[in-house]
Order: C-alpha cells, then structure tokens, then sequence
C-alpha cells in the first residue's frame, strides 16, 4: 500500500475549501507486456497481489481488457512459475499467430 504525498484538486475559480475525492492510497501491481519484431502487441499478462482472484478485481473491465491475462501472486511480482504460465498460456499462443 503507497499513500500519494501530494494532490491536486481541479475545481472552479474561486471556490473555497476543495476536497480531495481519493484517501491516496494504492496497490501496485506487474504488468508483463510484449510486442513482436514486427511490432505487433500481444495481450497483457496482469498479476495482481492476493491469494487468489476476487470478483472485485474484473468487475468493470472492458471489452479489450477482457482479453488480458490475469494471475495473481502474494508478493505482486513475476516468479518462475508466473514466468511459466505467461510462456505457455499467453506468449506462445499469441505469436505463432503474429509470426
């Protein structure tokens, strides 16, 4: 959790005591993102920090972002097997067909 150390605030001239909508705080995740030679993007491989996958996670995506990859991990980082299951569930299906 990161908490911003500054914010500001877009509202009409003149208007007194702004408030801030966001309370600052962040979750950092990883995104692993890849373009081919011809510079064709495949689809992102998105690890979000948790247990497991919550409904919460996916509620408002949109069509696009349907066609990411999700996974998740307890640190929010890539490890070997992460590295694995974007090598094989992502990477090799998306570009034999770009190549």
């Amino acid at each position: 959790m990161r908490l911003a150390t500054r914010a500001k605030v877009l509202c009409r001239r003149g208007r007194r005591n702004p408030h801030v909508t966001h309370h600052g705080k962040r979750e950092l995740g990883t995104i692993i993102e890849t373009l081919s030679a011809s510079g064709a993007g495949l689809s992102p491989f998105v690890i979000n920090k948790g247990k497991g996958h919550y409904l919460g996670w996916y509620r408002n995506l949109t069509d696009k972002e349907r066609r990411y990859c999700f996974s998740y991990s307890p640190q929010d980082s890539t490890d070997n097997l992460l590295a694995l299951e974007w090598l094989k569930d992502l990477f090799d299906p998306q570009s034999s067909i770009v190549a």
